[in-house]
């Protein structure tokens, strides 16, 4: 297949709903402005 006919990507984002969201300065320490995306970080190193 040439290059040219393929398609490089596709995405599907669902819309947010804006029901409950963090003030601006917790928005930006959490690193989200919805608490329904605010999840714990719990990955790291062994």
């Amino acid at each position: 297949m040439m290059m040219m006919e393929q398609v490089p990507a596709m995405c599907y984002v669902p819309w947010q709903r804006w029901n409950d969201i963090y003030e601006p300065s917790r928005a930006l320490m959490r690193g989200t402005l919805f608490p329904v995306l605010d999840k714990p970080f719990t990955g790291g190193r062994p």
